[in-house]
């Protein structure tokens, strides 16, 4: 193993994402769990993970606000097609 540690929120931010394919929303929600667990044992994360929860928290989360945004993206642009047609 070498001396140099992983920058965790590169890792999470290219390789982790949810896959919207997949229609039943809690196995949506489990595989993007799943998905965590694999990079992190992968990556040897885990002893920079272990213990520290917030810190898986906030990698979860931040994950998932770049959906969060693209789908207001796309709400809006929704919304505002709805009106231009009536």
């Amino acid at each position: 193993m070498n001396d140099q540690i992983p920058n965790i929120h590169a890792i999470m931010s290219q390789h982790l994402t949810m896959d919207l394919r997949q229609k039943d929303v809690k196995v949506r929600v489990l595989n993007y769990f799943d998905r965590f667990d694999e990079l992190v044992e992968g990556y040897g994360l885990s002893i920079a993970l272990d213990g520290n929860d917030k810190l898986k928290c906030k990698l979860l989360t931040e994950n998932l606000r770049v959906l969060k945004n693209k789908s207001s993206s796309i709400k809006t642009y929704c919304e505002d097609s709805c009106f231009e047609t009536v």
